[in-house]
């Protein structure tokens, strides 16, 4: 996901790890998203820069997975990228569906 340094920063969190994909202006991390993504993905690259502000605003973690690093994601979501996952919950793939994303982590919230 390159020329994205400006949007988010992305820091390595080892193999098989995934990438973690953290607003600039974050602090209090409430909620965890997985960001399934592939490299040279322009989908994915709109979906990243969406993303970020709204992340920064509702306060919660991105963790960037790229599915070519496993074989088991690059099966299981193949063409299906980018996907934002919340535990076993798919929040929205292809476009960033602002409010799928708010309505989760409202129910996050209201479980808590």
């Amino acid at each position: 996901m390159k020329g994205l340094g400006s949007v988010i920063a992305i820091t390595s969190l080892g193999r098989g790890m995934g990438r973690r994909l953290r607003p600039f202006s974050a602090t209090l991390q409430a909620m965890d998203i997985v960001f399934y993504h592939r490299p040279d993905c322009h989908l994915c690259e709109d979906m990243a820069r969406a993303l970020a502000p709204l992340a920064a605003e509702l306060g919660v973690t991105v963790r960037a997975v790229d599915i070519e690093s496993d074989p088991d994601l690059e099966a299981r979501y193949g063409l299906k990228v980018p996907v934002l996952v919340h535990g076993d919950t798919e929040i929205c793939c292809y476009r960033l569906d602002e409010g799928a994303v708010r309505r989760a982590v409202a129910a996050k919230k209201a479980r808590h």
